[in-house]
């Protein structure tokens, strides 16, 4: 009986070293595939990305938070209204993207209200990118538009709802 329980662990152990393997080959991929798009990305100039038009992937590694009709897309979650002016509220996201691991400020627009940023993921380096409007309401209320997304990969494991809504609580934090 001895021989049975050891072929039985022996069995187990090739699983989960195949499996392990795998694994590793899909993010070897995925990492080969981030850092080839980070030497063309580092190379092309950052532009502002148009709310207008803007198409969202029908795969789930994005996340949009806009008032309705804003979009050409449907947003994932419907703006809050904040009471501030514009101007103040794109300089809370400022400050709220200077606060974040990993995470630079790539082109702010002339009038200061759209920010563009990305942000690089801990262990592989993958970057996303992460598009903020600031959108004027009344003298002293403004709204938000905010875009997140994966550069390269189908799913996101949820990162990019997660860091919008994460950041959309410290920005309210930062204008208490």
């Amino acid at each position: 009986m001895p021989g049975r329980a050891t072929s039985g662990v022996v069995r187990q152990t090739i699983r989960w070293t195949v499996a392990a393997a795998l694994l590793l080959l899909v993010w070897s991929v995925q990492a080969g595939a981030a850092a080839e798009g980070s030497d063309e990305t580092a190379m092309r100039e950052p532009r502002l990305t148009d709310f207008a038009s803007l198409q969202t992937p029908d795969s789930p590694n994005a996340w949009l938070v806009a008032p309705p009709a804003y979009t050409a897309a449907k947003p994932n979650e419907d703006a809050a209204d904040f009471a501030i002016d514009a101007v103040r509220l794109a300089d809370a996201w400022q400050t709220v993207l200077r606060q974040q691991p990993r995470t630079t400020i790539s082109l702010v627009s002339a009038d200061g209200l759209q920010i563009e940023a990305e942000q690089r993921s801990a262990v592989f380096g993958f970057v996303d990118d992460i598009s903020f409007r600031a959108i004027p309401l009344a003298a002293n209320r403004s709204t938000v538009a905010i875009y997140s997304r994966a550069r390269v990969g189908y799913w996101d494991l949820g990162v990019n709802r997660r860091r919008v809504r994460a950041w959309i609580e410290l920005l309210g934090k930062q204008l208490a």
